[in-house]
């Protein structure tokens, strides 16, 4: 991508103390090879390694691009999305794969017509949701995508659907457009395996 544009690329990513001293790792060598700019950071949990980085590119005039997790201004950045498709392309049912939530999350805010919104949960197993609990895994994931709505929001209708297939095993359902097999693949194949039950127009929402 650095290739293709005009624009300096910086990218951030963890190392370990004890790969400090060692050879650059190969996808990072890459990426420098392509011409980006790399900063290694020590390996910590995500959100205080993204904040730091965030701090380092206010400081140096850079702009960061919003991180997947759970982040504010990545729920905004989807909602600008999906609320500027033409609107004859939301009056059915629109499918789109659930992991953290965060995406899926976007499409609620920023829809208001479509008749029903349908995420395939491709995160934990169903023991690893419930642990000992009997309720149903799809409404406690419901709970956490509505934890992270604005509060008083009324979303538009939506059901989250345990897909078959957690997000570490592969996927190679046929698909005739660029779909990733570890992750929304397999909510397009929910889709095509339910798509006579689904309310028309029907539209993907693909992370590619």
């Amino acid at each position: 991508m650095t290739s293709l544009v005009t624009l300096e690329c910086t990218v951030f990513f963890g190392m370990l103390k004890k790969d400090w001293d060692g050879p650059t790792p190969y996808f990072q060598q890459q990426a420098a090879n392509a011409g980006v700019n790399l900063i290694p950071m020590h390996a910590s949990r995500i959100y205080p390694m993204y904040y730091k980085a965030r701090i380092h590119c206010r400081a140096h005039g850079i702009y960061i691009l919003p991180m997947g997790g759970q982040l504010n201004e990545s729920i905004l950045s989807v909602a600008g999305e999906v609320s500027s498709l033409p609107p004859h392309l939301l009056k059915g049912t629109l499918v789109c794969v659930v992991a953290t939530g965060t995406m899926f999350s976007g499409l609620l805010f920023g829809l208001r017509e479509v008749n029903k919104v349908i995420g395939v949960y491709i995160g934990m197993t169903s023991k690893e949701i419930l642990g000992t609990s009997k309720a149903d895994p799809g409404n406690i994931v419901k709970k956490r995508i509505e934890g992270l709505l604005p509060d008083g929001f009324n979303p538009v209708d939506f059901e989250i659907k345990l897909g078959d297939r957690q997000y570490y095993d592969e996927d190679n359902y046929p698909c005739p457009f660029s779909c990733d097999k570890w992750y929304d693949r397999k909510a397009w194949r929910w889709l095509c395996e339910h798509i006579d039950e689904l309310d028309k127009p029907v539209l993907f929402w693909n992370i590619g």
